[in-house]
């Protein structure tokens, strides 16, 4: 899934080589009433994550939630290393390996993981789109009428 809309949020940056395996943890705000979030990443002289492959990048990512970044912190909410180049998070579903919960607000963090930077450094551009429409209904939605349900005759 690709947003149509432009992002809420845009960060950018640049690693220089030398900072491998230096983790840098993106905040970013997340106001109330948020029902969905979805992120996406790109990055330039990508290569694979094969150890024997050089003179390119691979970025790692996974997320945090307002509840914390320290190791073992109930705000993780996932990391999917260089496998996924965005991911979906709602209450009731969330992109694999990503756990799905509700969107709370506060300060967010997106982890970024530079497990290789190139001769040419890393430039990353991390977009968020936070979708209130996806909220969770405040009131039970009225169960549907039985003349309009499924019916059990062929």
């Amino acid at each position: 899934m690709s947003p149509t809309t432009p992002p809420n949020i845009v960060l950018t940056g640049h690693l220089k080589p030398g900072q491998e395996r230096i983790y840098a943890h993106l905040p970013f705000p997340v106001p109330p009433g948020i029902g969905q979030l979805h992120l996406r990443y790109g990055y330039n002289d990508r290569i694979d994550s094969d150890p024997m492959l050089a003179g390119g990048n691979t970025l790692d990512l996974g997320l945090f939630d307002e509840r914390g970044i320290n190791a073992g912190s109930p705000g993780f909410r996932g990391w999917s290393g260089s496998a996924k180049d965005e991911l979906t998070i709602a209450p009731n579903w969330a992109t694999p390996p990503y756990r799905a919960s509700i969107i709370g607000p506060g300060t967010w963090h997106v982890l970024l993981g530079p497990y290789k930077v190139g001769p040419r450094g890393l430039d990353y551009r991390v977009e968020i789109w936070l979708d209130p429409e996806s909220a969770l209904p405040t009131a039970p939605r009225p169960p549907i009428p039985r003349e309009h349900g499924a019916s059990p005759q062929p």
